[in-house]
């Protein structure tokens, strides 16, 4: 789905980021604007968990760190792709605390 533009309440749909980019090619074959399609990929060890984004092309766009050892759990992002606009009125530092 492509947004026609930017949300403006990301807290009311809690939208915290979105990737706008077109996947040019597929673009021109059927004549409208295509968005790139992307899956999370979870990772676990022990009590670390990872979170990558990543798109139909392999691309990391974002990637999320999480420590439960302690007594609350601790995040950190790690990886954030340039073309990716962060909407929520937080941040995605300030979400991961």
């Amino acid at each position: 789905m492509l947004l026609a533009e930017p949300p403006q309440d990301a807290k009311r749909t809690n939208l915290v980021f979105y990737d706008d980019r077109i996947a040019h090619e597929l673009s021109e074959i059927v004549r409208e604007p295509v968005g790139f399609c992307g899956f999370a990929a979870l990772h676990l060890d022990g009590p670390d968990l990872t979170i990558d984004y990543i798109d139909e092309n392999a691309v990391l766009l974002l990637r999320e760190t999480w420590n439960c050892a302690g007594p609350t759990p601790v995040g950190s992002i790690t990886a954030k792709h340039k073309q990716l606009h962060v909407v929520h009125a937080a941040g995605l530092e300030e979400l991961v605390r």
